[in-house]
Parts: C-alpha cells; structure tokens; sequence
C-alpha cells in the first residue's frame, strides 16, 4: 500500500512539474511572428544623422515596432521586428540646427555663461513623413530590407 501511495505521489508531482513548465514557458511565442528590417533613409540624398523610425500596422492586427536611426541607418531586429502585412511608416529626423544653445547660470539667455559649443538640435523631417505620413511599407514575412529616400521638394 505504501508503495501505491509513493507511486501515485511521484506521477502527480510529475504531472504538476509538467504544467508548471508549460504554463511558465508556453508552447511557443505568443502573438504573430515578426520580422526584422533594414535599410537607409535619406532626406533630399543625404543620409539622416540620428532619429527614429517606427511601423504601424495599417489595417491588420498586430503590434507596432520601431528603431533609431543612426548616420542613415536602421535596423530592427526580428524579436522586436513588425509583423507582416501592411504598415504605416513614421520618420523622424534630427540634426544640429547651428544655433548655439544659449541658456546660461540659472537660465539667462545673456553673459558670458550664456554661450556654450553646443548646438540646439531640430526635428527637420516635413510632418507629411511622421505625424501625417503617407509612407506605406508592406512587411513581407521573411527578413526586410527598406530604404527610404525622402523628397522635401
């Protein structure tokens, strides 16, 4: 009778240990799968120096993705990648605007404090490109490579 008791003991630890792991783990990511992309993005040829680019989906269900943008390129790797399908494409773009910034010992804009070697930096990418884009990209469902050359005339 022990012997029964210890048997049926053992198989529902077993059996306990088994759903634990699965339910800790799962059976396998959840949500679609996504995809990495690449690529470079210019505005009137010249490659963007620092900003950030981000993938909606346009019609389809799934989650948005998005990286940096660095001296003209970007990549977004698969874990953190778009799923397939039809996406909206957002851009923003910095770059030094060449003013000085020019805030000083408490605030002043004035006095020798005032000045220093940085430069305020500026978002320069037409709105036509992030907050009302019309840049479409449809994710294929295998690695992506997209570049984008971006027009402001």
């Amino acid at each position: 009778m022990k012997f029964q008791f210890q048997r049926k003991a053992r198989v529902a630890l077993a059996l306990v240990a088994f759903v634990s792991t699965t339910w800790m783990y799962g059976c396998g990511k959840s949500g679609p799968p996504r995809y990495e992309i690449s690529g470079t993005v210019t505005v009137d040829g010249i490659a963007v120096p620092s900003g950030t680019i981000g993938f909606f989906p346009d019609g389809i269900e799934g989650p948005a993705a998005g990286g940096q943008i660095a001296d003209g390129f970007y990549k977004i790797k698969a874990s953190q990648g778009p799923t397939s399908g039809s996406h909206k494409v957002e851009i923003r773009g910095f770059r030094e605007s060449g003013k000085p910034v020019t805030t000083g010992i408490g605030g002043t804009t004035v006095g020798p404090s005032a000045v220093s070697s940085a430069q305020k930096v500026e978002m320069y990418v037409p709105d036509k490109f992030n907050s009302k884009t019309t840049l479409k990209y449809d994710v294929e469902p295998t690695k992506n490579e997209m570049n984008f050359d971006l027009k402001t005339h």
